[in-house]
């Protein structure tokens, strides 16, 4: 028998309870924008109607619970959130799952890069030896008795990172801060590729990552993430696979065009699944029935919109 699941995920935009300050330039929400931006949230999730649902820019964690106690499909939903284990601090944006199926095991919060991993910034060899923001590291029990790991993450944004009491209207500082933050995004690639590593060798359960990583398909950092295989023809146990990509039905330039089709939004949201759904493996679990993202959220003007379009793949399970 067949099933269907459908994984999503959304850069929500800072998504924090009212009076709180979440970036010293950004006014804190009102109750009422508070309550709007939570029900419009509620609607996009609805809308959606996905089985795991990844959410990125969490400042106030106890926001999730009043999302989905506004929803119509969501008011009995699994959720994890940065207060079920993360040295992260609290007014720091961080990552969210809400998902239909059961959690297996106990979800981890990644907050120090694995294996001793730190890589040192120019400008003022600062040691990086956490992820930019906390990677969720959970084990769902999909239909068809499959357990698959779901790692979330939500990498460094491209905003310039200066060294400390640097002038940013200093000569070529502003190059140096862009930089550093390609350095800091690079690094979190690396780090979720060890985590992923780690996963495969301890069992051949399939893994997803998904997340916002602030960066093209074809990006360096993602394609850190994804891997590259040493021969083009064989997938290795270990490469990743683009959701969107290898979608039937698109077109060369629709697959790897950087922004969302039909507007100039930036495709910086991915979903990547190892060889299990993918169509060609031997050993294959499901395949990528449908990938698309959803766009019908303009009004930057307005806070409660997100400047993301949620990204839902839908799977098909043997």
């Amino acid at each position: 028998m067949q099933h269907e699941i459908r994984l999503a995920s959304f850069n929500v935009r800072n998504l924090a309870l009212p009076g709180l300050l979440y970036y010293e330039n950004m006014p804190p929400y009102s109750p009422a924008e508070y309550d709007m931006k939570t029900t419009w949230i509620a609607g996009q999730l609805d809308q959606s109607n996905a089985d795991v649902i990844g959410l990125q820019e969490i400042f106030s964690p106890e926001a999730v619970a009043t999302i989905l106690a506004k929803t119509q499909h969501y008011k009995n939903a699994h959720y994890i959130t940065v207060e079920t284990g993360s040295e992260s601090l609290p007014q720091s944006p961080n990552v969210a799952l809400v998902s239909r199926f059961p959690i297996v095991g106990s979800p981890v919060f990644h907050h120090i890069l694995p294996d001793q991993l730190k890589v040192a910034l120019p400008g003022d060899m600062t040691e990086i030896k956490h992820f930019s923001r906390p990677v969720l590291h959970v084990t769902l029990r999909l239909p068809a008795n499959i357990d698959a790991h779901i790692l979330l993450a939500h990498l460094k944004s491209k905003i310039p990172d200066y060294p400390e009491n640097a002038n940013p209207d200093a000569c070529l500082m502003p190059e140096l801060g862009s930089l550093r933050s390609l350095i800091r995004r690079g690094t979190d690639a690396l780090g979720i590729r060890h985590l992923l590593i780690h996963l495969r060798t301890l069992s051949n359960a399939p893994v997803i990552v998904m997340g916002d990583f602030n960066d093209f398909a074809l990006a360096t950092s993602t394609q850190i993430i994804m891997g590259e295989p040493q021969n083009m023809a064989v997938s290795l146990p270990n490469q990743l696979h683009n959701c969107f990509e290898i979608q039937r039905g698109l077109s060369f330039e629709e697959k790897n065009s950087p922004f969302i089709r039909g507007s100039d939004m930036p495709r910086i949201d991915h979903i990547l699944v190892t060889e299990e759904f993918t169509a060609q493996s031997r050993f294959r679990l499901g395949r990528v029935k449908n990938a698309r993202y959803f766009s019908s959220h303009f009004g930057k003007d307005r806070p409660e919109i997100s400047d993301h379009g949620l990204l839902m793949v839908t799977l098909e399970l043997r």
